[in-house]
């Protein structure tokens, strides 16, 4: 199973983030929350209507993973990509890679980085160093699954490098050196139901809708 999703024309996207809490309130009415389960997210994706091949290749995608058994992988037009100004530095400059300039460990809030696109690269391009990637933005790292979200600006500076404050705290320790997925993140996912509904009618007209759960395994 696993495996890429290939085919991603979605014509809606709802995406969600799910912390599951739980409140309580005093007779003096202080509140009090805790954090019963990691953070993951949901997404449900409603595609545009596909070729009669295309349908076919989505359908057998979704066997081979058994429906809701197994998990794969799959970029989401616009959310897999940065809103943020290097979007546009990444596509029209040679790719440079971004990797960790320090350790971090599982529960912290941020991680170090350092790439080749310094400040001047943003600049010269008449675009903003400050908001190379902006929050809201998401990433992943090499060695772990788990997409995190950032919580601020993150600005490149002349050396190519900054922070990044994610949402939410690491899951899992990143190294020294660690590659960071910032274009096209990949999100692991399984599908939440145990059926899967694909339409198809006379009028060569499909519908096809999936709803996911990222996976933390």
């Amino acid at each position: 199973m696993s495996g890429t999703l290939s085919i991603n024309s979605f014509n809606n996207v709802v995406i969600r983030s799910v912390a599951p809490t739980i409140t309580t309130i005093a007779v003096s009415g202080v509140r009090q929350s805790k954090q019963l389960a990691a953070q993951y997210w949901e997404m449900d994706l409603e595609y545009a209507a596909l070729t009669r091949a295309d349908f076919a290749r989505v359908m057998g995608f979704i066997s081979k993973q058994r429906v809701g058994f197994g998990d794969f992988e799959m970029i989401i037009p616009e959310i897999s990509r940065p809103a943020g100004d290097i979007r546009y530095i990444y596509t029209n400059v040679t790719p440079q890679t971004m990797v960790a300039t320090a350790e971090a460990d599982a529960g912290d809030s941020y991680v170090d980085f350092d790439t080749g696109f310094q400040s001047t690269f943003f600049t010269n391009n008449g675009y903003d160093n400050t908001q190379g990637l902006v929050a809201g933005d998401f990433i992943r790292f090499t060695n772990h699954d788990k997409v995190y979200q950032l919580t601020e600006d993150v600005t490149f500076d002349v050396n190519g490098a900054g922070r990044l404050n994610l949402f939410p705290n690491l899951v899992e320790g990143v190294n020294l050196n660690e590659t960071i997925q910032f274009y096209d993140v990949p999100f692991k996912v399984y599908l939440k139901t145990q059926t899967q509904d694909f339409a198809y009618n006379a009028e060569r007209q499909s519908t096809i809708s999936l709803q996911v759960r990222e996976s933390l395994l």
